[in-house]
């Protein structure tokens, strides 16, 4: 627990492949707070366009169950879940696939509260933190290194004081055209004491191979992009 009452979940369940265990942050939540639920269909049977979307970026379906990922097909959602220690559900992100949504993404729960970082094995693990913009991105990286998507295209002050806390070490990978919010980022961490780098490429992260993206992430230092 940090001295200002937080606390972060440092649990990893037992498996070979990296699986999320966020480091959660979390607010004082009010008696009355609107408990958060998810879609009342939402399952580990995943079906297309959903799976289609996660298989196109080589997820495989064992890491979105060892994530914690979810598919309502009533709404044609995956479902990115985030939860306490003791398997409270805290907020969730969904991707929706509807044509008739309005919005891509709809999120329920205060995702200001939490850091939901996805953890690479422990081989492997260290003190970097690689900050993407969607959790995707986030799960595919995280085989080789521990990752955080902003769940947008920006990570506010309040939450690079408390990454801080946990990582010497930022690199900053957004989609391309969003670098000036990946060094606005990297500036702020920066400021804090933390070694920072940016990453810009055409494509988002979760669309290059395992092997691209070593050599992006600076993990492959024999070959050169």
């Amino acid at each position: 627990m940090w001295e200002d009452g937080g606390t972060f979940c440092f649990g990893c369940r037992a498996t070979s492949s990296p699986t999320m265990s966020p480091y959660v942050y979390k607010e004082k939540v009010e008696e009355d707070e609107e408990t958060i639920k998810l879609p009342d269909d939402a399952s580990f049977d995943y079906k297309n366009p959903g799976l289609a979307w996660c298989l196109k970026y080589g997820i495989t379906i064992q890491e979105l169950i060892n994530n914690k990922v979810y598919w309502s097909e009533r709404k044609q959602q995956i479902v990115f879940t985030w939860w306490d220690d003791e398997e409270n559900l805290l907020a969730y992100q969904a991707r929706n696939f509807l044509p008739s949504s309005k919005l891509k993404y709809y999120t329920q729960g205060d995702v200001n509260s939490l850091l939901p970082v996805y953890q690479a094995n422990s081989a492997v693990r260290g003190e970097r933190i690689v900050v993407v913009e969607d959790c995707l991105s986030a799960i595919k990286i995280a085989r080789q290194s521990d990752a955080m998507p902003c769940l947008g295209s920006d990570l506010p002050p309040t939450k690079i004081n408390r990454m801080v806390r946990l990582y010497g070490t930022f690199l900053v990978w957004l989609d391309g055209n969003m670098y000036t919010n990946a060094q606005r980022i990297a500036r702020r961490a920066g400021l804090l004491g933390c070694s920072t780098e940016v990453v810009w490429t055409e494509k988002d992260p979760k669309d290059y191979s395992d092997t691209e993206l070593s050599l992006h992430l600076g993990l492959d230092k024999t070959r050169k992009l």
